[in-house]
């Protein structure tokens, strides 16, 4: 295994057994050992490289070894861990997920023992441990581990907490153990908590605190990642850290190194590895793509290798410097052979160079920082714009409620069933009802906070006064917020009467015009619907079956979707590709070419170069959708086969030309004897060459 982190791993540590039978009974009914290779393959499936068994209470060292067998070969590491239940203060059960080094697997064989006939068993009472016991036994097992609580719900959730969760230990004891960083991390679940996990971490600032991560807590291993048949909502942990428990720890206890995406790095250019020859014998160090530290004395050739690697570029004007680096390195037969391209140096300060720069008194750190950052905003005109925008906003607000008071005072109509109706006469479409019960409960929510604060907190007399003031602003700016929310399910309230009003008037025409259309219309408009349906699954059936790579994306260059193909190509396992640049996977220049060219671009060879792949891409605009067909194929195979041909025909015609040169040698020592057949001979040698010179230039890289 490397020490370089090249790529993030992604890991899913709360996984169940059929051993965790005695709280989940059927659920875990087809999670055995016999079933581990369904398990791998959903494993691989959806791309998980580190994993954890973790039943609840229990562990089985021999499921772990069985799994253990796939490590280095379907996964990248398998950990041993345990779903502990852990009561606190007595009256309340939280899980922590504990996952342990597998260093030493006699005391994970200890482990076991200890929840068959030890202290484990011993001291479960009422289907959980205490806080002291379960610490007993991590002291016990005497491993290293890591604790991951469960924290299904975000931290500002306003709903019940989940039963197994830190926060049903109220809100005071879970800040008392966010700020002692009591747990290494905690687990959510649900995609959309996300985001209110994250706003949670800066408005409390807590993110070096609160590290999340996910855990498919998967029951049935035939439904993974999800726990059963119709359950889609798992997110996925990537961490940028080393397949290894170490790795685990470096990362868990980070945050920066914890991802959703598995985006860690950008696509910009870097340095793969140090390539250093010594006395004749190369060396190959291997660079991480973030920042990498030469760590030395004094002395020991630290600033030259940065200088060497720079081609002595910031030492030109010092000659005695740059000799007695030429010197130190004939001496030792040391020859640095990786070079950075001046294109590619984005600031290089030798050593002493930025304390020389602020000891001149004509050059102060504001005009030397301002290379690296920008100047202040003036935010002014930004400001007047979104006023300019909110006044009007306010003006369409009001002249949308002039206009639904005139429709409300037009007389009613009705539609006589005698009237003729066209043949061509096409019907509306219902219009959609929004849901407006969640924004009543908002504004119901809004009332009982002011509510309670005015009668709880305001007339405590244990406040602080500068508290209550600020309690009272407060109070004002919920009022405001409860109006504005009370304007908005007016409005709504009155939209989805209308739309509602609309519909069964709708549905009435809609019967009745259907009991006077003839046979033969309605067979028109099936076939019509039938022949939209068609084309709708041929256009599909195309996308996703052509060979090609396809993409739509729109006129920013953000990702709207790619085919099967092409996720498989850039190993996307996921849908978060999309509204990503499309500069994350390939180079945007053509596209800008196409949109500010008018014109379509056709067998572009680009490079990929972090994936060592060529494309050939077709980009087409589409002027009415104001979008970018994207089309392109993988000639790789054929940019090598087609070297390795040019490689043959070279090969050839020296070959060709070796027998000419002997033929000829041959002639001028027995040319009396061969007469006109070495002639013959080299004529024919010739047109040889010619023809595979002829050869050249025919290959076709783009047929699919």
């Amino acid at each position: 295994m490397g020490k370089i982190v090249e790529k993030p791993i992604k890991i899913d540590l709360h996984i169940h057994s059929v051993f965790s039978k005695h709280k989940d009974g059927k659920k875990v009914a087809f999670n055995t050992t016999d079933n581990l290779p369904i398990f791998v393959s959903k494993l691989k499936q959806n791309g998980i490289d580190m994993c954890a068994i973790t039943d609840h209470d229990k562990f089985d060292f021999n499921l772990y070894k069985k799994l253990k067998e796939y490590e280095g070969k379907e996964l990248l590491k398998v950990l041993p861990g345990v779903e502990f239940s852990v009561n606190f203060d007595g009256n309340k059960t939280i899980h922590i997920v504990t996952i342990f080094d597998d260093k030493d697997e006699e005391k994970l064989k200890n482990l076991e023992k200890l929840f068959v006939d030890g202290i484990g068993k011993e001291r479960y009472i009422n289907n959980a441990y205490s806080r002291d016991d379960y610490f007993t036994i991590l002291k016990e097992v005497g491993i290293d581990f890591v604790m991951i609580a469960h924290q299904k719900k975000t931290p500002t959730s306003t709903q019940k907490p989940h039963k197994a969760d830190v926060m049903s230990l109220g809100q005071k004891t879970f800040n008392e153990l966010l700020f002692m960083e009591y747990f290494d991390a905690y687990e959510f679940r649900r995609r959309d908590n996300e985001i209110f996990n994250k706003k949670f971490s800066i408005d409390n600032d807590v993110k070096e605190k609160l590290r999340f991560v996910t855990g498919s807590d998967c029951h049935n291993w035939n439904y993974y990642p999800n726990s059963n048949e119709n359950e889609e909502d798992v997110r996925f942990t990537y961490l940028k850290a080393l397949p290894t428990f170490k790795g685990l720890v470096m990362a868990i206890t980070d945050y920066h190194r914890i991802n959703y995406s598995g985006s860690f790095w950008g696509q910009g250019r870097y340095i793969k590895e140090l390539c250093i020859n010594i006395n004749g014998k190369e060396n190959k160090i291997p660079l991480s793509r973030g920042i990498n530290v030469v760590i030395g004395d004094n002395s020991i050739g630290k600033s030259l290798l940065l200088h060497e690697l720079t081609s002595e570029r910031a030492i030109s004007g010092k000659p005695k410097l740059k000799k007695g680096y030429e010197k130190y390195l004939c001496e030792n037969g040391i020859e640095i052979e990786t070079h950075i391209e001046e294109k590619d140096l984005f600031k290089f300060n030798y050593q002493g160079q930025i304390r020389e720069i602020f000891e001149d008194e004509n050059l102060k750190a504001d005009k030397y920082l301002a290379e690296f950052f920008p100047n202040e905003i003036d935010a002014q005109g930004y400001r007047k714009i979104v006023d300019r925008e909110l006044e009007r906003l306010y003006t369409l607000i009001e002249r949308k409620c002039n206009y639904d008071d005139q429709i409300n005072q037009l007389l009613p109509m009705e539609l006589l069933d005698e009237e003729e109706i066209e043949n061509e006469l096409v019907l509306g479409i219902e219009l959609e009802t929004s849901d407006i019960s969640e924004l009543q409960r908002l504004v119901e929510r809004f009332k009982s906070i002011i509510e309670e604060i005015e009668k709880e907190l305001i007339p405590n007399t244990e406040l602080d006064e500068k508290d209550r003031e600020r309690l009272t602003s407060e109070i004002e700016y919920l009022g405001m917020l409860q109006k504005k929310y009370e304007t908005r399910y007016e409005i709504e309230k009155l939209e989805r009467t209308k739309k509602n009003a609309f519909n069964t008037a709708l549905k009435v025409f809609k019967r009745k015009y259907s009991e006077r259309q003839t046979d033969q219309q309605n067979k028109h408009n099936a076939f019509s619907e039938e022949k939209k349906i068609l084309a709708e699954n041929i256009a599909n059936l195309i996308f996703e079956s052509s060979p090609f790579l396809i993409g739509l994306v729109d006129k920013e260059m953000n990702i709207l979707e790619f085919n099967s193909n092409a996720k498989q190509f850039f190993d996307i396992k996921d849908e978060d590709y999309i509204g990503y640049p499309m500069f994350m996977y390939v180079d945007d220049a053509a596209f800008y070419d196409c949109l500010n060219n008018y014109k379509n671009i056709y067998n572009n060879i680009v490079p990929i170069e972090d994936m060592n792949k060529t494309l050939s891409q077709d980009i087409f605009w589409l002027h009415d959708e104001e979008i970018f067909m994207w089309m392109a194929y993988d000639i790789t195979e054929k940019i090598e086969n087609k070297k390795h041909a040019d490689q043959v025909k070279q090969d050839t015609m020296e070959l060709a030309q070796t027998v000419i040169n002997k033929q000829m040698t041959v002639v001028q020592e027995i040319g009396r004897l061969l007469g006109e057949t070495t002639a013959e001979t080299k004529v024919i040698l010739s047109r040889v060459k010619n023809l595979i010179n002829e050869d050249n230039s025919s290959d076709n890289l783009r047929n699919p």
